[in-house]
């Protein structure tokens, strides 16, 4: 495995959200169990097939705009790890945490995992909301289909989370793991809903 080539697995912006599953899992397939990345990556990968797998039963209130803002979401992902191994400095400072600590022994794959989200969260998913509302003429509100679309994904990621924290975790560090992940999760899920939406009012 080199950077290189996951340089060139992230360099193609994707358009679809079948197009994002395919580029982390080709990622997941090439990073090692030992790089941190790959803990965030596959937490990702497996939020975004539920998202594809699993729409509503009525089905999405805003589909256009929920794929759109998935495919935006995701490139900003890709960008940052296409920057930060061809020029480090250039990359978003949100991802820099993570991005220097792939490598280093002792850190709990939980934790990467929750590195990931809380850069992926706090940076991107604002610039993808920005940037797909400016595409698509649709200014982000509360008590919107788009807004009933983001919450169910929301839902989605809360139940992601339970599902693989055992995967994540192994022996005895694992225990350890998914004590801090019940703990940790909850704050990664109120970052989803805090600040996404203007308020009505505003």
């Amino acid at each position: 495995m080199s950077d290189a080539q996951l340089a060139e697995i992230a360099a193609t912006p994707v358009s679809t959200i079948e197009e994002v599953i395919e580029t982390m899992t080709a990622i997941d397939y090439l990073l090692p169990a030992e790089d941190g990345l790959k803990w965030f990556n596959f937490l990702y990968l497996k939020v975004t097939e539920k998202v594809l797998e699993n729409p509503p039963v009525a089905g999405w209130q805003s589909p256009v705009w929920l794929k759109r803002l998935d495919v935006a979401f995701a490139n900003l992902y890709f960008e940052a790890i296409g920057k930060w191994i061809t020029e480090p400095s250039s990359a978003p400072k949100a991802w820099q945490v993570l991005f220097d600590a792939r490598h280093v022994p002792g850190i709990m794959r939980v934790q990467f995992a929750l590195c990931g989200m809380n850069a992926h969260i706090n940076r991107d998913l604002q610039l993808a909301l920005v940037q797909t509302g400016q595409e698509l003429g649709i200014k982000p509100r509360r008590n919107t289909p788009e807004y009933r679309d983001f919450e169910f994904v929301n839902s989605i990621l809360e139940k992601v989370e339970a599902e693989i924290l055992p995967v994540i975790a192994t022996g005895i560090v694992g225990v350890i793991d998914q004590s801090l992940g019940r703990l940790e999760s909850g704050a990664g899920n109120r970052l989803v809903e805090r600040g996404s939406f203007m308020d009505d009012k505003k």
